[in-house]
């Protein structure tokens, strides 16, 4: 708390420092004291301490007076006097008046100039502590400022992100039955996909078990090929050894049926013979001398006997072999027509198996390939449900944190804000205080 320097200042201590302030006065002036003069150096003074003068002090009200002329200056020294008094008073002179404008007084003018010259000092030795504070003061203001903006902004985003959450609820809400919705597709679709997948593996033991008949069906038919084969060079060996041509056949066998009946006659005729020369040779028994020639006639008719016989056995003997292997040609043919037809069958079969076949892994591809995009489709849709929900709980996770971050900074804001008004109503308060104090000391000088 600053004492007073100068409680009352005689006149020559008042003119020095009226000539200090570069107010014009003499000690004339002050022994003397006129309104005029006074006017002068109280408008210097409120110059100085309000920065105004006597003509800015009350505005222009020409126009709503009906004599601006007359009333124009007792308006102007009204306003005057209103401002001299804020700072009379505020100089610990509280019974100034009117009076004392208009008729000062030597002993008024002094009591009045010590006090206004004491304040300018208490003024000045207070104007740096006053201009910090005001420096502090405009400072907290706009920083008040700056942190009330941003606590509104700050406000406005915690209210938007506490709408967003809302919103983020409600939509997660409204969207819940669509997930349920959705899982309960999938949940049907994976049933549909194993159900798939076992049809799949029977399919494939199907086609396991039509691969395994084919092996076999071609097994048969290799071997009814490799039968066919040997048939038919079988086939080939006897038809080399059997006479195409039926006329020349037969014509063989009239030549030889008549080779046969001029071996008949012949040996018809040796018998006759023989038995003819049998008789001679009985008759002849006893002749002593035989005919070499006889001899040799009968020798050479028992080799063309014997000769004859021989044809007819080989006869015998090649129309047994030729019925036999007529008939052993027939059955072959049987058989070859028989397994030609086996053959067909088993080329049905087989054609058929593998169209059978063919078809079965067309559909199983095309099915396979359906519950591929099916699935593909589905994982992607079930991916995209995922990753929205997790984009969704992330963002609303991420929003929780700013609103909780931003609700930490807006109470340290408002906290900071709150000790920064504390600390300027209590530099207030001292400033309040310390006026009181000098008023009361510039009261108690009075006394």
């Amino acid at each position: 708390m600053s004492e007073l320097t100068f409680p009352n200042l005689d006149t020559k201590e008042i003119l020095q420092i009226l000539i200090e302030l570069s107010i014009p006065c003499t000690e004339e002036d002050l022994k003397k004291p006129t309104m005029h003069k006074m006017l002068q150096i109280y408008e210097k003074f409120t110059e100085l301490l309000l920065g105004s003068t006597r003509n800015l002090a009350v505005p222009d009200f020409s126009t709503l007076l009906e004599t601006p002329d007359l009333q124009q200056d007792s308006i102007a020294l009204m306003g005057f006097y209103r401002q001299l008094l804020k700072i009379v008073t505020q100089a610990g002179v509280e019974n100034f008046s009117l009076r004392d404008l208009l008729t000062p007084s030597v002993k008024r003018v002094r009591y009045i100039l010590s006090a206004i010259i004491n304040f300018c000092k208490f003024r000045e030795d207070k104007m740096q502590i006053y201009e910090q504070c005001s420096e502090q003061a405009e400072a907290l203001a706009n920083q008040k400022v700056s942190l009330q903006a941003k606590l509104d902004d700050l406000t406005e985003k915690v209210n938007s992100y506490k709408y967003d959450m809302a919103y983020y609820r409600a939509s997660r809400v409204a969207e819940t039955p669509m997930v349920e919705k959705k899982r309960e597709v999938v949940s049907l679709l994976t049933a549909d996909l194993r159900e798939l997948k076992k049809i799949q593996t029977n399919i494939g033991g199907e086609i396991d078990a039509l691969k395994l008949e084919k092996s076999q069906l071609t097994e048969k038919m290799n071997n009814n090929t490799f039968l066919i084969t040997n048939l038919k060079q079988e086939c080939a060996r006897l038809q080399s050894r059997i006479i195409t041509n039926p006329e020349k056949l037969k014509l063989a066998i009239d030549d030889m049926i008549a080779s046969v009946k001029i071996e008949k006659a012949n040996v018809a005729a040796s018998e006759k013979k023989s038995r003819e020369l049998q008789v001679r040779i009985e008759t002849m028994d006893s002749v002593e001398a035989v005919n070499v020639s006889n001899w040799q006639d009968i020798e050479n008719c028992c080799d063309l006997l014997l000769e004859a016989e021989q044809e007819r056995k080989k006869k015998r003997d090649e129309q047994a072999r030729y019925q036999k292997d007529a008939e052993s040609l027939q059955r072959k043919q049987e058989e070859l027509r028989e397994l030609t037809m086996r053959e067909q069958q088993l080329l049905r079969q087989l054609e058929s198996a593998n169209s059978k076949i063919v078809r079965l892994e067309q559909h199983h591809s095309q099915r396979e390939s359906a519950n591929e995009q099916k699935f593909i489709k589905l994982k992607e849709e079930y991916e995209e449900v995922v990753r929205q929900h997790q984009s969704s709980v992330a963002k609303a996770q991420e929003n929780e944190n700013q609103a909780a971050e931003y609700e930490e900074k807006t109470e340290t804001y408002q906290n900071t804000v709150e000790c920064e008004i504390n600390s300027l109503n209590l530099h207030y308060n001292n400033l309040i205080l310390g006026i009181e104090a000098f008023q009361n000391t510039i009261q108690a000088s009075k006394i």
